[in-house]
């Protein structure tokens, strides 16, 4: 071959090899994700996940969460006079030492570095009022519409004071920057037209009626003054919403959009590729004029957008085939056996190197078995709006049954299935004890939205730092005429709307917003990425969930049934710690469902929780009802009048229905699984009424009952009558309807011997209140200081 001709061949092959690299190089560049610019994730979760937080305490100690794909180098906290300090970080946990407060507002900045120097901050505000203290503020409406005429909101906030001066004045402030504008005063006094149910409960209550022009959220504070002087404690910032009110047509409009957006995604992926076709229609929705933003998930398939005109949230589930939905014979069998050669490999000593590159938490870890808290409750709640679906692999088959099944302790179940569930069903989850949710999942509203987010007062801080919110679905399908109802909650990031087939999807703020204390509850949420972020566990953690369990990736629906399953059985079944029974679960079914990428089980939160059940849980009332099984008109208040706690700072309260509550019959109840020996029931109880004296001896015969029943044997250990007691009078107390006149038994202390009792047997104590004749006349009964001891 001639020289030239080889040198031309040369130079030709040459190009061709420099041509493929340049190509190789463009693809490879094409398919690296953007550099990382995003801080660590960060979640306060310990005192709270809200922006204000109001303490009687000189100090505080902080904790939560923290993580980040690269790794978080450090975290610190700055308050805003100067005080500083670094937390301490254990795994994805952190924890601060006690930071001193100033009196007044303390503004606390938390600041994260990842391992790229990448930094973010959250924000938490604590109010210190050595004297004055302030607990459960409340709203009776937190939204209203732009331009609307005035809206008629109920406030209600515990106001109590530690000084032996008397609280002279409560009221209601509205903010503005420096400024305080009083509103209204807020009363304690009984009478419902202000808002207010029982007279002299440290509950101040007010009726207001707010308007806006602009889309501003009203902030507002409670103040209080003590007598005689003239200085206001505060109480944190509350926030109405103002929201604008979008029209028919505008509604109409999304639900023709979303009919028409999942159409065009049907095509799309008929390519055979979901992450292309979500990537194009994704394209498709940044073009549309409707459309103020769109994303994708966090590298995952689905679709997320947000209205322009409305504000509300839309997007697409698009879950990979097999991912808790019913997956094939051969994917389920494929799937095993790949779970079952990561737990024969010990796969755990291989799970790091995933960790370091994504967000999987806790699955590297051998947790310790110390035992700590406990459940506070044995009532149990099953939600499953894809039972339909999920058939044999749901969580209904497993873990649900074993908290069916057991007798010791023995659960209160309560189970709903299929279309069943709704949004209303997320808003009482702090009721449970033990919560199981199955259903579909995913991560909405990352990456881009973040920018949207700027600038923005409502839209909350994980989701400026670029985080997504992890979904849950209800399966509730709405109508236009729904889709008004859900508006203040579809545009404040609470809510979500599937366009496939309009159904309602719950985020994270939901249960914070909508929900009251936990009491130690174990979550499991079997969802898809229920733990590919913080976002969904702080949200329980906060609210005083002690341990929350889920998965990091689209998991497939066999392999979640099956190490939920194990999970629950040897927490309930064996009385293992949350940490012993995931580790258990975990060795049984292996670390992950074997996909790519693998779908990691995880354990966020406390790891030495464990059941309750064997034991009376606050049983002097200082954590509210938790732990206490509550019909009727139940609460917990700080005092009656003149009337208080015989123990600590709070006592029961169950009445024939005080001020607004109608109930007649109301009961407090818990039933334990007992130890051995002889035991012995006690209580302090108040029997007061506004029968005595006109109807002592009638019809009118209210009465306060106290029974324990032991496997079905019940015994009546107190049976207080109108007709039987001792009546004398007290002031102070004058309950809506009746009469000003108000007399009461007297404090008093109850002992029962229940005798001998076995090992396992079911205790049931429940304290009953009740109307005779009618219910103009009401009657309450306070219970205090409760005890039983087994000897």
């Amino acid at each position: 071959m001639p020289a030239l001709n080889k040198k031309v061949l040369l130079i030709a092959a040459a190009v061709v090899v420099i041509a493929g690299l340049a190509v190789g190089l463009f693809v490879y560049l094409k398919n690296q994700k953007p550099p990382d610019k995003i801080g660590p994730e960060i979640q306060v979760t310990n005192p709270t996940s809200e922006e204000w937080f109001a303490s009687s305490e000189e100090s505080i100690l902080l904790g939560g969460f923290v993580v980040d794909p690269s790794g978080v180098k450090s975290l610190s906290w700055e308050t805003g006079n100067g005080k500083s300090g670094a937390a301490s970080l254990e795994g994805d946990s952190w924890t601060t030492e006690a930071v001193s407060l100033a009196k007044g507002d303390n503004k606390i900045t938390l600041a994260a570095l990842d391992k790229k120097n990448n930094k973010s901050e959250v924000v938490l505000n604590v109010v210190y009022n050595p004297t004055v203290s302030f607990y459960d503020l409340t709203l009776s409406q937190d939204y209203l519409y732009k331009g609307d005429s005035a809206a008629t909101i109920t406030i209600r906030a515990g106001v109590d004071t530690s000084s032996s001066t008397a609280i002279g004045e409560v009221a209601l402030y509205k903010i503005s920057g420096d400024k305080k504008d009083k509103l209204t005063p807020l009363v304690d006094s009984g009478v419902v037209s202000d808002g207010d149910d029982i007279p002299g409960d440290t509950i101040y209550s007010g009726v207001h009626y707010f308007s806006a022009t602009s889309a501003d959220p009203i902030l507002l504070r409670v103040g209080a003054r003590l007598e005689k002087t003239d200085d206001v404690f505060y109480s944190g910032v509350i926030k109405i919403a103002v929201l604008e009110q979008p029209t028919e047509a505008q509604l109409s409009k999304v639900l023709s959009l979303n009919k028409e957006i999942d159409a065009r995604f049907e095509e799309l992926k008929k390519g055979g590729d979901a992450k292309k076709a979500a990537a194009k229609l994704v394209e498709e929705l940044s073009k549309k004029e409707e459309i103020a933003v769109a994303g994708v998930s966090d590298d995952g398939y689905g679709v997320w957008w947000k209205y322009k005109e409305t504000g509300i949230l839309a997007g697409l589930l698009n879950n990979p085939d097999g991912t808790r939905a019913v997956p094939s014979d051969e994917v389920r069998k494929e799937q095993a056996r790949e779970a079952q050669r990561q737990s024969e490999a010990g796969s755990v000593a291989g799970i790091s190197d995933v960790v370091s590159s994504t967000v999987n938490f806790g699955v590297s870890k051998t947790y310790a078995q110390t035992k700590g808290p406990e459940v506070k409750s044995t009532k149990a709640l099953y939600l499953g709006p894809y039972l339909h679906q999920f058939g044999d692999t749901d969580d209904y088959h497993k873990a649900w049954k074993t908290i069916k099944d057991s007798k010791c302790p023995e659960c209160q179940t309560v189970e709903q299935k299929d279309q069943e569930v709704t949004v209303e069903d997320f808003k009482g989850l702090n009721k449970y004890g033990l919560v199981v949710i199955s259903s579909h999942g995913d991560t909405w509203f990352n990456g881009k939205f973040a920018a949207n987010c700027v600038g923005n007062t409502v839209c909350p801080p994980a989701l400026k730092n670029g985080n997504g919110y992890v979904i849950t679905w209800t399966d509730q399908q709405v109508t236009q005429a729904d889709l008004r109802k859900y508006v203040p909650d579809l545009t404040r990031y609470r809510l979500a709307i599937d366009a496939h087939d309009n159904t309602l999807a719950i985020m994270p703020p939901f249960i914070t917003a909508y929900n009251g204390t936990f009491p130690n509850s174990l979550v499991y949420v079997g969802t898809c990425r229920s733990t590919h972020n913080f976002t969904m566990a702080a949200a329980y953690l906060s609210k005083g969930a002690k341990s929350y369990f889920g998965f990091s990736e689209y998991v497939n629906s066999g392999y979640a049934g099956d190490v939920a399953g194990e999970m629950i059985k040897s927490f309930l079944d064996k009385g293992k710690t949350s940490g012993e029974a995931f580790n258990d679960a975990v060795a049984a079914k292996g670390a992950s469902d074997g996909g790519n990428p693998a779908a990691f089980f995880n354990l966020l939160g406390n790891r030495s929780l464990v059941m309750g059940g064997k034991n009376l849980q606050n049983l002097s009332f200082e954590d509210g009802l938790v732990g206490w099984q509550a019909d009727g008109d139940a609460r917990v208040i700080a005092r009656l009048a003149s009337l208080v706690p015989q123990e600590g700072k709070k006592m029961a309260i169950i009445s024939t229905g005080l001020g607004s509550v109608s109930d007649s019959i109301s009961t407090l109840s818990q039933v334990i699984c007992s130890k051995e020996g002889k035991a012995t029931l006690t209580f302090k109880y108040n029997f007061v009424s506004e029968e005595p004296m006109e109807y002592v001896g009638s019809k009118y015969d209210d009465y306060f009952v106290v029974t324990v029943d032991i496997n079905g044997k019940k015994a009546t250990v107190v049976e207080k009558l109108i007709n039987n007691a001792s009546w004398t009078p007290i002031g102070g107390i004058n309950f809506a309807g009746g009469d000003s006149t108000t007399f009461m038994t007297g404090w008093a202390t109850q002992s029962f011997d229940l005798g001998e009792i076995k090992k396992d047997d079911k205790v049931q104590i429940e304290f009953r209140v009740g109307d005779k004749g009618d219910s103009i006349y009401d009657s309450a009964a306070l219970i205090d200081d409760v005890a039983l001891t087994v000897n």
